[in-house]
């Protein structure tokens, strides 16, 4: 009986070290540390881009009025008044692996007819109507600074935003 309850006891041990030898993680994605976060939101929300030397847009998610998971981009010409120029819902990857792409998915709820920046990062890729989205991918810098992307890998900068602080 000893022996039985002996051996009994060198498997069950040997079995929960053979079981506990493989907790580690070394596959990419898995680790907390190679995750990035970043938030749109977070402070005051709104972000310039400055187009142009006559031209501004302002992209401000959630801020001002704004409800939640929506957005509304306005652009500004010659300094003359701002023009909204998409009202819309937003969906953004607040949290990929570090190195990646966050993507930014719009749907337009209010397609707006109105004179934009020549280089406009949203209004050259815009939905065309209410029915559709559109994702551009977002690289930080740092927290207060991304370049805008049409695709998740390569491609050339569509423009970089940096936070207004308001």
């Amino acid at each position: 009986m000893v022996k039985f309850v002996s051996g009994l006891l060198v498997a069950s041990v040997l079995v929960g070290v053979v079981g506990c030898g493989g907790s580690s993680s070394s596959t990419p994605g898995n680790d907390a540390s190679n995750e990035e976060t970043r938030s749109l939101v977070s402070g005051s929300g709104s972000w310039l881009h400055e187009a142009e030397a006559t031209c501004d847009e302002t992209w401000a998610f959630e801020d001002n009025d704004i409800v939640a998971d929506a957005y509304q981009i306005r652009s500004q010409v010659d300094a003359e008044t701002l023009t909204d120029i998409g009202i819309g819902a937003f969906v953004f990857d607040a949290v990929v692996t570090s190195g990646d792409r966050h993507s930014l998915r719009f749907t337009v709820t209010n397609i707006q007819d109105s004179t934009t920046c020549a280089s406009s990062p949203f209004d050259e890729n815009e939905p065309v109507n209410e029915a559709e989205s559109v994702t551009l991918y977002l690289d930080f810098s740092e927290d207060d600074q991304f370049a805008v992307y049409t695709g998740a890998t390569g491609g050339t900068s569509l423009g970089t935003f940096n936070r207004v602080n308001l």
